[in-house]
């Protein structure tokens, strides 16, 4: 049988809902009680399924999900070419949420968390003093006259991967209405979840408005002035 979208979302235990981009892609996912729904596949981790239905992304447990659901999100985050490293980062962050790592700075928590995971540690700052290097370098979404550069290259984007900023403002609407702005002139944070189709970086930071750890989404057509910075990290020696 096929459920409304608000009784197998309720099925599914829904987390919370974030304002994203319109559907596109779509398949088909079953709960454990034969339920089905469309909505398109966004990520996966180690508890959760992450799906787009009707402009909004949605959480849910993945323990809710049918096998075969759970096979089908798996395929997904295989081809989406997630890495153990980078997983293993992303539990890190997750499990310090609202916690201080560190000293509290941003970069701490990067620091921490390749250090928990087995990674290798900073490379040499470039392009310039204080613009730390975190691994290989993925890709860079630069500001400019002509508007945002860099975006397409979102879809090599990672869980893990972690971001440094420079000179970097954002400046939008807001989903819920009204406006927002924020600014990162120096600032480090890793991504929790790439989403190619809103053009949007959910990440993890600390050193935001306090010294514990957060979760935030970058939309990346925002961005004023600046530039943002994506490595991947790199296995330890």
């Amino acid at each position: 049988m096929k459920a409304t979208i608000p009784a197998l979302l309720a099925s599914l235990m829904l987390i919370f809902p974030m304002p994203s981009s319109a559907d596109g892609g779509n398949v088909l996912w079953t709960d454990a009680a034969g339920r089905t729904i469309e909505a398109e596949y966004v990520d996966m981790d180690d508890s959760s399924l992450f799906i787009r239905k009707q402009g909004m992304l949605h959480e849910v447990p993945v323990e809710r999900l049918a096998p075969a659901s759970v096979r089908q999100a798996e395929d997904f985050d295989a081809r989406r070419g997630g890495t153990p490293l980078g997983k293993s980062i992303v539990r890190f962050c997750r499990a310090r949420l609202w916690k201080k790592v560190g000293d509290g700075q941003c970069a701490s928590l990067a620091s921490h968390a390749l250090r928990a995971a087995g990674a290798a540690g900073r490379g040499p700052d470039f392009p310039g003093p204080g613009d730390y290097v975190w691994g290989g370098h993925v890709g860079t979404v630069r500001a400019g006259r002509s508007g945002v550069s860099g975006i397409p290259g979102l879809s090599a984007v990672r869980p893990g991967d972690i971001i440094q900023f420079r000179g970097a403002r954002f400046e939008g609407r807001r989903a819920g209405g009204g406006t927002y702005w924020m600014n990162a002139d120096h600032h480090t944070a890793i991504v929790a979840r790439a989403d190619v189709g809103a053009g949007e970086i959910s990440i993890f930071h600390q050193n935001w408005g306090r010294m514990v750890v957060r979760r935030d989404v970058l939309v990346l057509a925002d961005l004023k002035t600046g530039w943002l910075r994506i490595y991947r990290p790199r296995p330890g020696k």
